[in-house]
């Protein structure tokens, strides 16, 4: 009977949800990062972006993936895209949260390989729904 009251709360302590450690697929990691394009970048601490050509005020994360994107438009240079999610935690109000922490680099350089500039965004995808984590999105 002893040996119950040992093992039955080590048992239970051991048996939380487990994350499935296999990442979310490309089509969905991006079509996450779509779908929160509408999201203002002034509510969001990590990503307060200046823009010279927009009112700042009223900038979105589409807004700011717009301007990335456009380095290489009607251009000579070259964006790269790297992309990719490593399983991690966000804490928020005392609670932690597995999330996969994603993350986009885009690197401008010229045609012959020489580099111009560089960006990254990042943001949390919560590892049981595999939506977006609020609160996560990052620019840098």
């Amino acid at each position: 009977m002893k040996i119950l009251i040992i093992v039955i709360p080590l048992l239970y302590s051991c048996a939380s949800i487990a994350v499935d450690k296999t990442p979310p697929q490309g089509e969905m990691i991006y079509d996450i990062l779509l779908s929160i394009r509408d999201v203002r970048l002034n509510n969001e601490p990590l990503c307060r972006v200046v823009s010279t050509t927009r009112n700042a005020e009223n900038l979105t994360f589409g807004n700011h993936l717009s301007t990335i994107f456009s380095t290489s438009y009607n251009s000579s240079t070259i964006n790269t895209i790297k992309s990719s999610c490593a399983l991690s935690k966000h804490e928020e109000s005392n609670k932690i949260t597995d999330i996969w922490d994603c993350k986009f680099e885009i690197a401008e350089s010229s045609k012959e390989g020489e580099f111009i500039s560089s960006s990254m965004v990042a943001f949390g995808v919560n590892a049981k729904s595999l939506n977006y984590q609020p609160g996560t999105l990052r620019c840098f």
